[in-house]
């Protein structure tokens, strides 16, 4: 992953972003209970802007659940992999038998690596990664 992605992953903190979900959620309700819709003396216009306006909200709403959805899997994921990472340092099978002269291009071929066992993994108990 990116390394500023990363970072801005990072310095959200987990109770920002359960709030932002919350509240994006209760948006929502909101809308789907129909009490966000104007009234019915609205001029056509006004209804047609108010829409539109529910609309683009929703959507955007829809893109920071999104974002704060991965920033508390980044965060999940990073401190699960701390334990690990310290016995895979410890174990000489972990170091990478060809030497790079770039210490971030075996970065990058681990990290492919490792998204491609999770994905096998994934695929062969999806019960698994499901929760």
């Amino acid at each position: 992953m990116d390394q500023k992605l990363q970072s801005l992953f990072h310095s959200v903190s987990p109770r920002t972003a359960w709030i932002t979900m919350g509240s994006c959620v209760a948006l929502w309700v909101l809308c789907l209970s129909g009490v966000l819709t104007p009234p019915l003396s609205a001029p056509a216009s006004i209804t047609l802007f108010w829409f539109y306006a529910m609309l683009m909200l929703v959507l955007a709403s829809g893109v920071a659940v999104i974002g704060a959805a991965a920033a508390l899997l980044v965060r999940r994921r990073r401190a699960q992999e701390s334990p690990e990472s310290q016995e895979s340092q410890e174990s000489p099978e972990s170091q990478d038998p060809v030497p790079h002269q770039d210490g971030h291009a075996g970065q990058g071929q681990q990290d492919g690596q490792d998204q491609l066992a999770d994905l096998g993994r994934m695929l062969d108990d999806p019960d698994r990664g499901a929760r």
